[in-house]
Formats: structure tokens, sequence, C-alpha cells
């Protein structure tokens, strides 16, 4: 049986822990102990019992890259 978040894998996600704590970034992994992200700040790997939910996440702006010499 296919896992539910092999969907998610490789996509931007957010990832909602305990206290609301919030974090984003590309699903990596996500097994029984942590959940891997891969962030704009480097990785963040968060235990799974602290996992609230983990969701879809497209950003509201986007940085648009005009290639160079633009």
């Amino acid at each position: 049986m296919r896992h539910p978040l092999f969907d998610l894998q490789n996509k931007m996600v957010e990832v909602r822990s305990q206290n609301d704590v919030v974090y984003r970034g590309i699903l990596i992994e996500a097994s029984d102990t942590a959940v891997m992200l891969r962030s704009e700040n480097g990785w963040i790997e968060i235990p799974t019992e602290k996992v609230v939910s983990i969701e879809k996440y497209t950003p509201k702006t986007f940085k648009t890259w005009t290639g160079p010499n633009t």
C-alpha cells in the first residue's frame, strides 16, 4: 500500500508541530521517527511524535528570476 505522504515527497510542504510551530520546506522523508525537510536555511528534522499536520504549501508570493543580464 502507498504511504499517504508519497504524493508530497519532494514538494513544498508546511509542517505544524506541537505548540503551533510551523516549518516550511521540501519534504525529503517521513519515517516512524522523524520528518526531514530541506529549507532555505538548511535541513530540518522534526520528531514524528511532535508533528500535528503536514500539508502542501504554495507560497503567496514568488521570487521571479528573469535570467542573466536582464
